[in-house]
């Protein structure tokens, strides 16, 4: 007999009756219990969803399967995840975050149920398409321009992304604060600010497919020796908004800008009207008056490369600013020519002291600040590779420092970190190092990766070279000059020039510490 129908992994109670159908009609029960075999999963998780994602992770988040699915009394043991196709992972639990994605990318997620019976079957999975963001450069600072006791400007400094607009963030909640328009310049104002009051203004870079992480400014409004009655901007359609957003505009406004004093509404008759000031010609270009216009130079941002600065008020005329190295001598001078109150000047070098002249006449003394880029890693690779040792178990290398402009620290080069095969090797504080215990007759490759105080440079600033370890009989390690092995280095390398048969070869043993030594006669060069 077969009964079909059944769900597996479930324990039934078989009831088998037997009548006889002879003159005394009489019936037997028997009661047998037996249970139907598990089976894998034969339905997907539930409630697939996506709970955070970002530039390069998605973090999803699901729920079992329905219970006449799992076909296992003992549940769900585990999940499989594919990406694309391709596996990215397992876990136990009801979530899962996905990473090193890339930005802005549709993203093909497949869940896969796992019980004791193994995993279900391909249309049986859950199947989720989503995608990253893209990523977005936050701000690259908010800088306070002037603070009066009833309100504030601000710039902000731009994000890296282009097309972006700006999300705006007051704390504390202000009940008569309003934003103002935000010039092409990036320059904005609060107003209906309480006095000698502590805030916070975040801004946020945001697209249409994501947003930056927030940068922040802390400020205070100056001190009033006023005090009203009424609160500034009390008309009802004025509204303090937690959150907008600003799309920057062409239209340019001057930053010169008048103290804003708070005034009573219904101010009293008796007062006069203010007078208006005498109205007076420009000064003439190249006069002292000219010259001795007020501009206020601040620095926002250093970088390794760039530094962005802004003038205040903003420039009236052309203005020439030029950045001299002081630290390095080498270096050539950097002038540009710009009519904006937001600068960024970039091709410096890292960690070297400018002395940053403005102009805003050719003929009116600079305005000067010393300024200093931010150190970064080595750019450069090890210089002069060469094979200073070799033998049938060991080899020496030595080399020479980067080139000055590519040590990129003022402090140099702190020490080096060595790779044989690719393999880590160690670090030296020296410029050599000696590889033991390798096998006669065969080729290394040696990587040697510059380091100084901001950390390792890249792998494409590293020296490389090759070496064959020979197959020698000699006993002292020191093999004559025809017999040394050429050095296969990176085009910027040079390649060392053999020692002269008549002088000796130095021998280093260990990175810290060279000990020369002379061959034996029986293994000199005639």
């Amino acid at each position: 007999m077969n009964i079909a129908g059944l769900v597996p992994d479930v324990d039934y109670l078989v009831k088998v009756v037997s009548c006889c159908t002879n003159q005394r009609h009489s019936c037997v029960q028997a009661n047998k219990t037996a249970a139907t075999k598990p089976d894998v999963p034969t339905g997907p998780p539930t409630n697939v969803r996506v709970i955070s994602r970002g530039p390069t992770f998605v973090t999803i988040e699901w729920n079992d399967p329905l219970p006449e699915d799992i076909n296992d009394r003992d549940g769900i043991v585990l999940y499989h995840i594919k990406l694309n196709g391709s596996k990215a992972g397992s876990t136990s639990e009801r979530i899962f975050t996905l990473t090193n994605l890339q930005p802005g990318r549709t993203q093909h997620i497949q869940i896969i149920p796992v019980n004791d019976q193994g995993p279900c079957l391909p249309q049986h999975s859950a199947m989720l398409i989503t995608s990253t963001t893209i990523y977005v450069h936050p701000p690259m600072g908010v800088s306070i321009l002037e603070a009066t006791p009833t309100s504030v400007r601000f710039q902000i400094i731009p994000s890296l992304t282009k097309g972006v607009s700006y999300k705006l963030l007051l704390e504390p909640h202000s009940e008569y604060a309003n934003f103002s328009n935000i010039t092409s310049d990036l320059i904005g104002e609060i107003v209906g600010l309480k006095s000698d009051f502590l805030y916070k203004l975040t801004v946020i870079a945001v697209v249409e497919n994501g947003q930056s992480d927030s940068v922040s400014v802390t400020f205070k409004t100056r001190n009033s020796i006023y005090s009203f009655s009424t609160p500034v901007n009390t008309t009802p359609s004025v509204s303090f908004v937690y959150s907008t957003t600003y799309v920057t505009s062409d239209t340019s406004q001057s930053l010169i800008h008048p103290t804003t004093m708070p005034t009573s509404k219904n101010p009293p008759t008796s007062d006069p009207p203010p007078s208006t000031p005498p109205t007076s010609a420009p000064p003439t270009r190249g006069s002292p008056a000219f010259c001795q216009e007020s501009y206020k130079i601040k620095i926002l941002v250093k970088t390794k490369y760039s530094i962005v600065y802004s003038i205040f008020p903003s420039p009236k005329t052309q203005f020439t600013i030029s950045f001299y190295p002081i630290s390095n001598a080498k270096l050539n001078v950097k002038t540009i020519k710009v009519r904006s109150s937001l600068v960024v000047t970039s091709g410096l070098v890292p960690d070297v002291d400018y002395r940053m002249e403005v102009r805003w006449a050719d003929e009116c003394p600079p305005h000067v600040i010393m300024v200093t880029t931010v150190p970064n890693v080595p750019t450069g690779p090890p210089r002069q590779i060469r094979i200073t040792l070799i033998c049938s178990s060991k080899v020496t290398v030595e080399w020479s420092d980067p080139l000055p402009e590519d040590v990129n620290d003022r402090d140099g080069i702190v020490s080096y970190h060595l790779w044989l095969n690719g393999s880590d090797a160690g670090t030296t504080l020296e410029r050599s190092f000696t590889f033991e215990y390798l096998q006669p007759g065969t080729t290394h490759q040696v990587k040697i990766i510059p380091i100084n105080d901001q950390g390792e440079a890249a792998d494409s600033f590293a020296g490389i070279t090759t070496v064959t370890i020979p197959i020698s009989n000699h006993s002292d390690c020191n093999l004559p000059a025809s017999q040394s092995t050429p050095v296969s280095a990176s085009p910027s390398l040079s390649t060392p020039v053999p020692a002269s048969p008549s002088h000796s070869t130095p021998v280093t043993t260990s990175p810290s510490h060279s000990t020369p030594v002379t061959t034996s006669p029986s293994h000199s060069t005639p």
